[in-house]
């Protein structure tokens, strides 16, 4: 079990590929523009909010065939992931100034949820959206 704290410390890149025996990744708070956690498949506890991300890319650990999860932010806002045992995994959108939250959407253009900090109970990967609308 391996946790690793990288919170509140002004990274605006990355890199935790080698990290294979990652448990815990704590990585709030920083500049980060995109996060690739796909050769972490052993993360249990993950969060990376209040990033300004564009692209989230990993697996949830609340499936039990580790499916991949994508999120990805439209124009407009940025997005965040949060997850553990506890809570679930939990979608974050944060809009920049000059707009609005309008959604998570799926691949197939479906809004899912209207809630900016959502909990998702399905508990399985999927590639979401977070889309913003100008005010």
């Amino acid at each position: 079990m391996e946790k690793v704290n990288f919170s509140s410390n002004n990274l605006a890149k990355l890199d935790v590929s080698k990290g294979e025996n990652i448990t815990e990744l704590y990585i709030q708070n920083n500049r980060l523009e995109e996060i690739d956690l796909l050769q972490n498949k052993k993360i249990e506890i993950l969060d990376c909010t209040d990033n300004p991300l564009r692209y989230i890319k990993g697996y949830v650990p609340l499936s039990a065939g580790k499916d991949f999860l994508i999120l990805e932010a439209g124009k407009g806002g940025s997005v965040g992931l949060k997850y553990n045992p506890q809570e679930g995994q939990q979608y974050f959108a944060y809009p920049d100034d000059e707009h609005d939250f309008d959604g998570w959407y799926n691949i197939l253009g479906d809004r899912i949820s209207r809630e900016i900090i959502w909990t998702d109970s399905y508990g399985t990967g999927r590639e979401m959206f977070a889309m913003f609308r100008e005010k």
